[in-house]
């Protein structure tokens, strides 16, 4: 220990300004990997919740509802052809009326 301070005390005004300049450059960059590392975790925690899927599907629903709303009915009928799977689950929710194409 006693090594160490001696090592500290025999250090000069350059060298200390290097450490410091030294230390400023590291900063940012410590810095930036803390806050992302934090960040991938919480992402991680809602990825769990909430998938790229499920937000696919959610967008795909809400236009289906605009569309039906707006009687576009050529547009229901392509992303019921698109997406056949989907149609079928939204036909079962929302009642066979709403999912049928109109043309």
């Amino acid at each position: 220990m006693n090594q160490v301070l001696e090592f500290f005390k025999n250090l000069d005004l350059i060298q200390w300004i290097l450490i410091g300049g030294g230390l400023l450059l590291l900063f940012p960059t410590l810095k930036r990997f803390w806050n992302d590392f934090w960040e991938n975790d919480e992402e991680q925690d809602t990825s769990e919740k909430e998938s790229p899927l499920s937000g696919l599907v959610f967008k795909w629903e809400s236009l289906l509802d605009e569309c039906h709303k707006l009687e576009l009915h050529d547009a229901c009928s392509k992303l019921n052809e698109l997406f056949p799977l989907l149609g079928k689950a939204y036909e079962a929710k929302h009642g066979k009326e709403e999912g049928v194409d109109k043309e």
